[in-house]
């Protein structure tokens, strides 16, 4: 995924938020399943080595909501089997899985926008707009990854100590305590450090070191166009599905379907054409 991190911050949070609003919004499960796929494929680009713990949790996640649904729910009338009363359908597994895999898509996609999106981007791209609250949110980001990285030091540190009989509650509790006494001296200390270089007083400039190039004004428009044809034939009424009383695809407008395939899949696009291009560089030399 090297070329996809490379877009502009401003691309990458355009893209992030029209897949994120299709996987959320779209009743079709045939654009969730896209969603899925591209997620997927964008996980196993981005962290190869990681790639058995990302199906080690998406999948069972899908199938868990399934099963989920599936007991608790028993509308449909394609019955499975029967329970004395109840009657398990075909209907309320499909919607399950089709809301497992709605999770799974976000959550997949959040992970590759932590792993793409840097503080420092998400501060170039928003921070002229909103400069307090982008500020906020990567100092956030920064907390989180500081807060454990400081709880496994922590950890590392008293299982090097002897043993003073203390129960794991008691042990637990003295690991917190001190890992919020760290937590609030680096909050001390962040806030001295932006208090001496003049933070609150006149007006700030941001440092922005991304250039908004013609590759990405192209991007830019090709994931607008690609999101407004797809939302617009869900709109529409093109891509209309009902999971109760059966299973039913009620309209069906391909132009819809590509377009969200060739959205869900832009990251992995990108940087095949990169490849490819480089490839035939090397031939050619």
């Amino acid at each position: 995924m090297h070329r996809f991190s490379k877009w502009h911050p401003a691309v990458l949070l355009l893209f992030f938020l029209f897949v994120i609003l299709l996987s959320c919004l779209s009743s079709n499960p045939i654009y969730v399943l896209i969603s899925f796929a591209g997620a997927l494929c964008c996980q196993f680009c981005a962290d190869r080595e990681g790639r058995l713990k990302v199906l080690l949790w998406a999948v069972p996640l899908v199938i868990i909501v399934g099963i989920f649904n599936f007991i608790f729910t028993h509308w449909g009338e394609t019955v499975l089997f029967m329970a004395g009363e109840t009657a398990f359908t075909l209907e309320s597994l499909i919607y399950g899985l089709y809301q497992g895999m709605i999770f799974a898509s976000v959550m997949m996609w959040l992970r590759l926008f932590g792993k793409t999106v840097s503080s420092e981007k998400l501060l170039a791209a928003a921070g002229k707009a909103a400069p307090s609250l982008s500020l906020f949110f990567s100092m956030t980001l920064g907390m989180i990854g500081r807060f454990q990285k400081d709880a496994r030091q922590i950890k590392e540190a008293v299982m090097g100590l002897p043993d003073n009989g203390a129960k794991p509650f008691q042990k637990a509790l003295s690991q917190f305590s001190t890992l919020v006494t760290l937590s609030l001296e680096g909050s001390m200390t962040t806030a001295d450090a932006m208090r001496a270089r003049g933070y609150g007083k006149g007006r700030r400039k941001t440092y922005d070191r991304f250039s908004f190039t013609p590759v990405d004004a192209v991007l830019t428009a090709a994931v607008i166009l690609l999101f407004g044809v797809t939302a617009f034939v869900v709109i529409s009424g093109g891509a209309q599905f009902i999971f109760d009383p059966y299973i039913e695809l009620v309209t069906f407008n391909p132009l819809g379907v590509i377009c969200a395939a060739l959205l869900f899949f832009c990251p992995i696009i990108t940087d095949f054409s990169e490849n490819l291009k480089w490839l035939l560089l090397k031939q050619k030399n």
